[in-house]
């Protein structure tokens, strides 16, 4: 067959192909004009969900009250060490250099002493030492949380889609804290999380509080050790070594490595 007829017979069924809407459809509109705008209407879409801040509701007991959770009485969670020392410092005879040394290592021991709060001000407490107290609320919105204090955990805010998530403790949440360092094995206070079931951005904001939930959870945990005279290392009883090489080892590596200079 000559080249001229096969030509001609190509030109006629690229003439045919392309005078049929169907198949230019097919060819060229589909991969090449809808599917890039379905994919990227689809990757907007999943980036504007993972972008938007996810609204907790936090039950505080008035949407004045800007800490979570709430010290009922004022003093709850806090160790009476800080406070004596203070009252110490009162004391007549103490000479003012004395007074502000002691002062001074009582604020400090605060810190260590007192359980802290999971919201502080109206912000989740940043517990990293290494970000600095100026960006702790750059820190906060970095997270994507919009925080909404309630008076109650009301189900209706989660199904009128108000809030994602409402965290609530109980009152006596830092009473039952301090109680249980004195008793062996005494009822946990518990965090209760409402939450709508079966719905994405419910799922979305646990996602993200868990891991303030668990950062929470290590300082209070820090905290009973710090009353008890402990650190985190009394919880690792040992660490492990990996054995060093042998001599005999070494030496032999030494020797060929000899040998294969001189040659």
């Amino acid at each position: 067959m000559r080249w001229s007829i096969i030509r001609t017979i190509w030109l006629r069924e690229m003439r045919d192909q392309l005078r049929d809407r169907r198949t230019l459809l097919v060819i060229l509109g589909l991969p090449l004009i809808l599917y890039p705008l379905l994919g990227f209407a689809v990757l907007q879409f999943a980036v504007g969900f993972t972008e938007k801040p996810s609204v907790i509701g936090v039950v505080s007991g008035s949407p004045d009250v800007k800490d979570f959770p709430r010290r009922e009485p004022a003093n709850a969670g806090r160790h009476v060490a800080p406070a004596a020392a203070w009252f110490a410092a009162a004391l007549p005879g103490f000479d003012m250099p004395h007074a502000a040394g002691v002062c001074a290592l009582t604020h400090a021991s605060r810190a260590y002493l007192d359980y802290p709060l999971l919201i502080e001000d109206g912000h989740f407490t940043v517990f990293d030492a290494k970000v600095p107290r100026k960006t702790a609320r750059e820190w906060a919105a970095q997270a994507r949380f919009d925080i909404e204090f309630l008076s109650n955990a009301d189900p209706a805010l989660l199904s009128d889609r108000k809030v994602d998530l409402i965290l609530e403790v109980p009152d006596d949440f830092f009473v039952k804290l301090t109680d249980a360092e004195a008793v062996g094995n005494p009822p946990r206070p518990a965090i209760q999380v409402h939450v709508r079931r079966d719905d994405d951005r419910s799922r979305l904001a646990l996602r993200r509080l868990t891991p303030l939930l668990d950062a929470w959870k290590h300082e209070l945990k820090k905290v009973r050790l710090a009353r008890r005279g402990f650190t985190e290392e009394f919880l690792d009883p040992f660490e492990v070594r990996q054995p060093a090489e042998s001599s005999v080892v070494a030496g032999r590596r030494a020797l060929s490595g000899r040998r294969s200079v001189c040659r």
